[in-house]
């Protein structure tokens, strides 16, 4: 008997190779809706409120947070910025197909992408916890520096392409 198992569309860029192990379990537990979020938590009688910790304004909620919220948004906004990703796409569904099926670039290329979604994935859910423990949401800039860094950082350890044209795009767009 042949068991046939329909692929899911995020399970590239959530357990991409190139992705910081962290980042791929927080990405993994988003698109489950098995993070505790507020909303999660006042369901579960753990706390009293579900507003959101970081724009004080909206229920948190997987959504809300990922990218709906006007901080989120804008540490998004950022990040494709950097990356060339383009502007309409605002929530994780559609940079996952956008880098599947829209972007041009090599295999290599499209796991800097996924390393970069994983990424800010993970740093709003740190920033979350950071205003949940310590009362204090960083700066946009701040996030996305550290974003970047993360993304760098990860990029630098793992094989770098012998390419030349992947080595130039490197350069030019993730490395400045």
């Amino acid at each position: 008997m042949v068991v046939h198992h329909q692929k899911l569309p995020w399970c590239h860029a959530v357990w991409c190779r190139a992705a910081v192990p962290k980042h791929r379990v927080i990405c993994w537990l988003m698109v489950h809706g098995r993070l505790q979020t507020r909303s999660r938590l006042k369901k579960l009688g753990i706390c009293d409120t579900a507003v959101c910790l970081i724009c004080d304004s909206h229920e948190e909620t997987h959504p809300h947070l990922f990218f709906e919220c006007c901080y989120s948004k804008a540490c998004l906004m950022e990040v494709k910025n950097w990356l060339g990703i383009p502007g309409h796409i605002v929530h994780y569904m559609g940079l996952i197909r956008w880098i599947q099926w829209k972007s041009k670039g090599s295999k290599f290329q499209k796991k800097v992408l996924y390393t970069a979604v994983n990424a800010v994935v993970y740093a709003i859910w740190r920033v979350r916890n950071e205003a949940l423990w310590n009362n204090n949401v960083p700066t946009v800039l701040h996030t996305f520096k550290f974003v970047k860094q993360s993304v760098i950082d990860r990029i630098q350890c793992i094989c770098m392409p012998d390419s030349d044209t992947v080595q130039q795009w490197l350069q030019e767009k993730i490395l400045v």
